[in-house]
């Protein structure tokens, strides 16, 4: 168990292999957890994301862009977690492309 405090900047350190990817994954809703539940911001990752989401900052050490994924996928994702809700992040993702062009 950890608790940030607002306006504090937190970092996860360990040996390899010690869950830090994993934890940073289900926190960002890349993955369920399989047990249990974590709150941001008293936002549950389970059924309240969105509201949480909007709370959280992550920094990787490595570059945030993935090839595997195009510009649209990265906007979907990098919207759903500063929690934009899933029923409207297709019209802002399609709102900024279309500013883009």
């Amino acid at each position: 168990t950890f608790k940030v405090q607002s306006g504090e900047i937190f970092g996860l350190l360990g040996a390899n292999g010690a869950g830090k990817t994993v934890t940073l994954s289900m926190l960002t809703r890349h993955l369920t957890p399989t047990a249990g539940d974590a709150f941001i911001a008293k936002h549950s990752i389970l059924s309240d994301f969105s509201k949480g989401a909007t709370h959280l900052g992550v920094v990787t050490q490595n570059n945030s862009l993935w090839d595997r994924l195009s510009v649209e996928d990265h906007l979907f994702l990098f919207a759903r977690l500063r929690g934009v809700p899933e029923d409207v992040v297709k019209d802002v993702v399609d709102g900024t492309i279309d500013q883009l062009e």
